[in-house]
């Protein structure tokens, strides 16, 4: 079966839940898989199979002969798929269509509801949806999926190095996601400041980039935190980035729903932090307590006072962090690293494509 993946910018530098479904079929011997973009995006990821790029590209396929076109595309983002929907019609192709977060969240509340009436068309004419979590395929039978469409997938993570250590106090705070409002990292700051203005002086340093990065360092400027926060930057070396889970007694990933609906799917950078046995402070908004379970401590994502004081409890207690980390090792051996990816998303090309 041939399988042709599209986009329309070319992988993202923190779309390793893409970058890893592609790769998955790098060796395959029942699907060859392709992968079609029309825009190059800045710091983009290294593609891991054959990729074609631009209109050119995508104008020729309504041209090409039966025989050599795909068997079925899979598009990433329903935003996206509203682009290759046309040609999947024109050309009488199967097509599933992957959703991640804002795309269910934001997206069709823009251009004053008419994103949400294409969706309509989108549901009706795909063959399959995936969602990644329960809440987000509520989220699709809300704005109009069929049930019976719908299929929740989980791509995986590749696990990092399980760090060598546990912690013996907290000194060390981690965030690991691009700087966008729906991470939270302001609500992280607000809650260090909080701390530091009870003697609690903690580091934390911040690996990622994004839209909201001058804002955050005028932030952390203006709550006179420049000497405990330091932005990174993003970090595509796993080897480089496992050194920081290392270094780190805490990671901190409170996110939320932004103002204009974006909001989280199943974030790998968590998984992957309960991979290297590290603690982690999350919140709940898109039903993360049921992915999970208590592993974690779990805040309000709009009271930086109430991740303050869980902070606090964890500064006081390393016994309790300890516990926490025991927990992420755990959680993540039971739900996550035996867990098989590629039969079942072959499975699902097959399904879709009869």
């Amino acid at each position: 079966m041939n399988v042709l993946h599209f986009k329309y910018k070319s992988l993202g530098p923190c779309e390793t839940f893409i970058e890893r479904q592609l790769r998955l079929f790098r060796d395959s011997e029942d699907i060859q898989a392709d992968f079609l973009y029309i825009k190059k995006t800045p710091n983009e990821l290294s593609c891991p199979i054959d990729f074609r790029s631009g209109w050119f590209e995508y104008i020729r396929l309504f041209f090409l002969s039966r025989k050599k076109l795909p068997d079925l595309i899979h598009a990433h983002f329903g935003s996206n798929a509203l682009l290759i929907l046309i040609l999947t019609l024109f050309r009488k192709l199967p097509l599933i269509v992957s959703f991640y977060g804002h795309d269910v969240g934001s997206f069709p509340k823009k251009n004053m509801g008419l994103n949400h009436f294409l969706y309509h068309f989108l549901f009706k004419y795909c063959q399959t949806v995936v969602a990644m979590t329960e809440t987000m395929r509520e989220q699709l039978i809300a704005l109009g999926c069929s049930p019976e469409k719908i299929r929740q997938y989980f791509v995986g993570v590749d696990p990092l190095k399980s760090r060598n250590r546990h912690s013996s106090s907290l000194k060390n705070l981690l965030m690991v996601s691009s700087l966008r409002p729906k991470k939270n990292h302001a609500l992280v700051l607000r809650a260090i400041a909080d701390l530091k203005f009870s003697d609690i002086d903690l580091e934390l340093k911040i690996i990622g980039d994004g839209p909201c990065r001058n804002e955050l360092e005028e932030l952390t400027s203006k709550l006179n935190l420049s000497d405990q926060v330091k932005f990174i930057g993003h970090i595509s070396d796993r080897e480089e980035l496992s050194k920081y889970y290392q270094w780190a007694d805490l990671m901190l990933h409170p996110s939320c729903i932004d103002h204009s609906g974006d909001q989280e799917g199943l974030p790998s950078s968590i998984v992957e932090a309960f991979s290297t046995g590290i603690a982690v402070v999350l919140s709940d908004h898109v039903g993360l307590r049921q992915i999970f379970s208590e592993s974690g401590l779990y805040t309000d994502p709009h009271n930086e006072k109430e991740l303050a004081k869980i902070i606090r409890s964890l500064y006081d207690c390393p016994k309790l962090l300890q516990n926490l980390e025991r927990q992420s090792s755990q959680i993540y051996a039971k739900s996550f690293a035996a867990n098989k990816n590629f039969e079942p998303l072959i499975d699902l090309y097959f399904e879709t494509s009869v």
